[in-house]
């Protein structure tokens, strides 16, 4: 891997793989946090906007021109950078570069062409807000952040897109595109000096610059600023999808820390591992779940994701408690870890690289650093992987899993929240290995309903009742009245004499 600043800021990140004759490229621009100066929609409509018409081709040659030279190619963009990506066999490359760069720095922006793509991109907003683990993901954001989870976001509302104007699209690319947030990212069959000269001649050696651009090249939404949090969300699918979440500290060692953290999910994912063991070789309760680790440098976390039908949510997050509680105390057995370290090396021999785009290095590199890169980082945690011990990854789980505070659970469901487990209800579960409170059955057997037989004659019996109670009632009556009128006899014979 290879690196170079180039004095007006840009930068070129070079990587020489197996795959000799074709050559991945990702170009574009990181402009962090700035793009909050802009409407919401700009960066991304300047994106599509790459591929609709240029200074010198209108919409259909641009077409033409794209089919003639890429093989394959993209565009993507996030909230903090927006790139056109392609590949292509290494005999083919220069004109994939000379269009990309024509497509990305001359895009040209006529009313008419931002209007009609306005329909297109209020339909990728449609597609977004009804997909379900889109909806699923932000929610997570959500619970863990104050500020982000807007599931407009980067795409803007659909009045913001309407509201787009060619002058608004035109400031951003003025603006922003400049050689102090330029990147190109070279992956393939060629060698350094052939892509520095390609990439200097189509794009770097083109770009303005500006000393004073006002940009954190920040590519992380940061630690996470809600408390530890317990978010259900309703929705229209009929089961529950689920993430439990563990903020860890930033580690004094972090190659050790990450490397324990690999560990232990390569261990708890494994098909004989536990949680695929007890979830659903055992109880049946899902189909899959897996834990994950986030080794994001300002908020590293650990945590599960898994999905099943909503009776089964809370009995789901009693087994991951009562995992977690065995990790907190039971040292994983030597043999367990000398597997796994096994199986890694066995790995580096068996993947291929990855066929096109390494959009993922210089989000790493911002993110990371240039160390990522070196012999010696890799080095390093290789070492600190295979040296990992029982005793470690016991050290981890209690350092990980026993803060109250540092829980977060997104739940998205059609069923309502007092269907699960409260916030203390899962700190008590998932952290302090307690098992929840259980309401005791009825003892009663239940009712049987009667039949329309019996109705009939409880019916009849209760006529019956009915009628007898009447006529008891008359006769007492008439014996009253009997009885009283003998009384006034007897007192008039007592007055007479």
């Amino acid at each position: 891997m290879k690196t170079k600043v180039y004095k007006n800021g840009a930068l070129l990140l070079y990587r020489k793989r197996r795959r000799k004759k074709a050559t991945a490229v990702v170009a574009g621009f990181i402009y962090g946090n700035n793009r909050t100066n802009y409407p919401e929609p700009t960066a991304h409509f300047c994106e599509h906007m790459f591929f609709n018409e240029t200074e010198t081709k209108d919409k259909t040659a641009l077409k033409d021109a794209q089919l003639n030279t890429f093989a394959s190619y993209n565009g993507r963009t996030s909230l903090w950078w927006t790139e056109i990506d392609f590949f292509r066999a290494n005999s083919a490359l220069e004109p994939c570069f000379q269009l990309a760069s024509e497509m990305l720095l001359k895009t040209k922006f006529a009313k008419e062409v931002v209007d009609n793509e306005k329909g297109v991109i209020k339909q990728e907003l449609v597609r977004r807000l009804t997909n379900t683990n889109s909806k699923f993901s932000f929610a997570r954001l959500r619970t863990l952040y104050k500020k982000h989870g807007n599931p407009t976001s980067n795409l803007g509302s659909a009045e913001e897109i309407d509201a787009m104007t060619p002058e608004d699209l035109q400031r951003f690319r003025d603006d922003c595109f400049i050689s102090q947030n330029f990147f190109i990212a070279i992956d393939g069959g060629i060698s350094f000096a052939k892509a520095k000269k390609l990439a200097e001649k189509h794009f770097i050696n083109q770009l303005k610059s500006n000393p004073a651009y006002p940009v954190e090249h920040s590519v992380t939404f940061g630690a996470f600023d809600q408390k530890g949090n317990l978010l259900v969300e309703e929705d229209t699918i009929k089961k529950s999808m689920c993430t439990i979440t563990f903020n860890l500290d930033i580690p004094e060692d972090e190659t050790k820390d990450t490397q324990t953290a690999k560990l232990l999910c390569q261990i708890t994912n494994h098909l004989k591992g536990k949680l695929h063991s007890i979830l659903r070789d055992e109880k049946g309760l899902v189909y899959s779940a897996n834990m994950y680790y986030d080794s994001q440098k300002d908020q590293p976390c650990i945590g599960f994701n898994f999905e099943c039908s909503n009776e089964n949510t809370n009995k789901v997050i009693d087994e991951i408690g009562k995992l977690l509680q065995e990790y907190r105390t039971q040292p994983f057995e030597t043999s367990l870890l000398d597997l796994h370290k096994h199986n890694t090396i066995l790995a580096e021999d068996e993947s291929q690289p990855r066929p096109i785009y390494p959009s993922r290095w210089f989000a790493e590199y911002f993110i990371f650093g240039e160390e990522i890169f070196t012999k010696k980082y890799k080095k390093t945690r290789k070492k600190a992987y295979q040296a990992l011990t029982p005793e470690d990854l016991l050290t981890f789980c209690q350092k990980a899993f026993s803060k109250p505070s540092n829980l977060y659970v997104t739940i998205m469901s059609n069923a309502p929240a007092e269907t699960f487990y409260d916030y203390k209800t899962m700190q008590d579960i998932l952290v302090k290995g307690k098992t929840p409170k259980k309401k005791s059955a009825s003892t009663e057997k239940p009712k049987k309903q009667p039949t329309k037989l019996k109705q009939k004659a409880s019916k009849a019996k209760e006529k019956t009742a009915t009628a007898s109670k009447a006529a008891t009632s008359k006769k007492t009556t008439e014996t009253t009245k009997a009885s009283s009128a003998k009384k006034t006899v007897s007192a008039k014979a007592k007055k007479a004499e």
